[in-house]
């Protein structure tokens, strides 16, 4: 995981091919930590960076155009949904793909989420596994994979 400074990184570049990298924003110190665990244990994803809050988010998104970002819904300073639409609204960032995390099944929540932008939509009490399972199947194909 990076840490400190960010490196913008060529998105041609990856460490690993066929690998989608993620970054991760959720306020929620426990969850992020066990999906951070649960991201460094795959070889399919690489986990390049974990914030916990909307701004951190969309400065690393602009940083380090990730392949994924799984941003949690409800977060402070920035929320999901916005951070969204201000991902989707900047022609540089169009190849990230975002997946919305929220603690509760919310039908109208989930259509806006994709109405903003969003890929995907998830429940936090899927198993991490689950959702890693779900990033890589929502993450864009790699050419070189």
């Amino acid at each position: 995981m990076t840490h400190g400074a960010l490196a913008k990184r060529d998105r041609s570049d990856a460490r690993h091919p066929g690998v989608a990298t993620v970054v991760i924003a959720d306020d929620n110190d426990h969850f992020r930590a066990g999906m951070v665990r649960a991201l460094e244990r795959r070889d399919d994803l690489e986990l390049v960076h974990a914030v916990s809050d909307g701004a951190q988010a969309l400065d690393v998104i602009r940083a380090l155009h990730p392949d994924v970002a799984l941003i949690d819904a409800r977060m402070p300073i920035l929320d999901g949904l916005l951070l969204t639409r201000t991902v989707r609204a900047e022609p540089a960032l169009a190849a990230t793909r975002i997946i919305l995390l929220s603690a509760r099944a919310e039908d109208e929540f989930a259509a806006q989420a994709l109405e903003a932008g969003a890929v995907g939509f998830l429940e936090k009490s899927q198993s991490r596994r689950d959702i890693c399972d779900a990033v890589t199947r929502l993450a864009p194909p790699r050419p070189d994979a």
